[in-house]
């Protein structure tokens, strides 16, 4: 267990390094689409490419990331659920609950759609590192380090972006917190 909780956190730095490298590197991206979206998509799979490295070479299925065909469509359906209900949530926080329906008709665009792979690869990210830590450090650990990193994923976009320190921070906070939870 320490082995594989050393590897997922060698794992989580380069996707970080990667990821980050290839934000600065923008030399070969199409700039139209559907081709820019297709490369992003591909750039996402280079991004998250450490995690399946070190499963294969340890030999782990991708049930220990969470990912099994077992009951697959209660899981896209409860996912889905939880995504209307968390995209609520969020513009509701935001005082923005009437741009629900706007919301839900963008998500099945191209804009949108290419996306997923990302999304979705940063949640097996999460579940990766989340169940070799919890294997070794227990579950506390398990739950505030991924979330810890995860929300500092964030902090190159935003500096990128020109938030402001109270931003960032107040953003890293919620990031931490949400994916703690």
């Amino acid at each position: 267990p320490v082995v594989d909780m050393l590897l997922g956190l060698l794992a989580a730095v380069a996707l970080l390094l990667i990821g980050n490298f290839l934000r600065l590197d923008k030399l070969w991206a199409p700039a139209t689409q559907p081709w820019s979206g297709l490369w992003w998509i591909i750039t996402n799979l280079e991004i998250y490419a450490p995690i399946f490295v070190v499963l294969a070479w340890r030999k782990q299925s991708l049930t220990t990331v969470y990912l099994s065909y077992r009951g697959v469509w209660a899981k896209v359906l409860v996912g889905l659920a939880v995504g209307l209900l968390c995209s609520w949530l969020f513009l509701t926080l935001r005082n923005e609950p009437g741009r629900f329906a706007e919301v839900l008709k963008s998500s099945v665009q191209w804009q949108s759609l290419q996306n997923f792979p990302a999304v979705f690869l940063e949640g097996v990210a999460l579940a990766f590192l989340f169940v070799r830590l919890q294997w070794t450090l227990g579950t506390r650990w398990a739950l505030l380090i991924p979330a810890i990193l995860f929300a500092l994923s964030h902090v190159p976009g935003s500096v990128q972006q020109g938030e402001s320190l109270f931003t960032i921070c107040c953003f890293f906070i919620l990031n931490t917190a949400l994916c703690t939870l």
